[in-house]
């Protein structure tokens, strides 16, 4: 929870100091905006490793195969970057750019899952037969 604070914070400080700068010297209103959600990116991620780890250890410990879940995991990993990644690209006005990256973040989305639906078919060839 206090990571939620942390990051509350930093948002509320980086909007603020964004918004006084941006009256005198707007160029550099985006780097402060960017700069501060790169910090509030990084404290979630770093919140989540350590929850993440023990949920890992947790199901080798089970004797379940991670591979599954790892496809899951990169997946919201990806979900997360690329609307980071277009917001900041439509957030700075470059809108076609931002549909750009989204459509890259769907494509990869798509690879990763093919072994997943690869598994799935041959186990419903295998369930007909």
């Amino acid at each position: 929870m206090t990571f939620f604070v942390k990051a509350l914070g930093i948002g509320l400080i980086t909007v603020a100091s964004s918004l006084l700068i941006k009256q005198s010297r707007p160029e550099f209103s985006f780097f402060i905006s960017l700069s501060g959600t790169f910090i509030v990116f990084f404290i979630c991620v770093k919140e989540v490793e350590s929850y993440l780890s023990s949920f890992l250890g947790l199901l080798s410990d089970a004797g379940f195969s991670a591979g599954y879940f790892s496809v899951a995991l990169k997946a919201v990993g990806i979900g997360y970057i690329t609307e980071f990644a277009a917001d900041t690209a439509g957030d700075s006005g470059h809108s076609a750019l931002a549909s750009k990256i989204t459509l890259a973040g769907r494509t990869l989305l798509f690879i990763i899952a093919l072994p997943v639906i690869k598994d799935l078919l041959s186990l419903a060839v295998r369930l007909v037969d």
